[in-house]
């Protein structure tokens, strides 16, 4: 049995991911013969890794500011290998001095990066 929301699916349904082709879901040109150029935000889509290792998953950017402060140091990126978007100790200031001014250079950076890839913003 699978979950759809707040609702048990049983196992002969299929959620729309699992019919969706990999190069639809990345964005591609996909069977459908459509290019999709929308980055579909999903619940947690920006990665928290320190060391190396992927420490927290979150929805919002602020939310990662605050972690990376509590850690000391780290990195955040968008998916878990997409664009860093902060770095701990290497920015003119630490996410602790400010957790909005942090997640506002965050967004600007991935607005950037979405403007330059001909991407839309994804909307939450």
């Amino acid at each position: 049995m699978k979950w759809k929301g707040d609702q048990a699916m049983l196992g002969s349904e299929k959620s729309p991911a699992q019919e969706m082709s990999p190069k639809h879901k990345q964005g591609g040109t996909c069977w459908c013969g459509k290019r999709h150029s929308v980055i579909k935000r999903t619940a947690l889509m920006f990665q928290i890794f320190t060391d190396g290792e992927h420490v927290a998953s979150v929805r919002y950017l602020a939310d990662a500011a605050i972690l990376l402060a509590a850690c000391g140091h780290g990195v955040v990126r968008h998916g878990h290998r997409g664009i860093i978007l902060w770095r701990e100790g290497r920015e003119r200031f630490s996410a602790a001095d400010s957790y909005d001014e942090a997640a506002t250079v965050m967004q600007t950076r991935f607005d950037a990066w979405l403007e330059r890839a001909g991407k839309e913003s994804p909307q939450l």
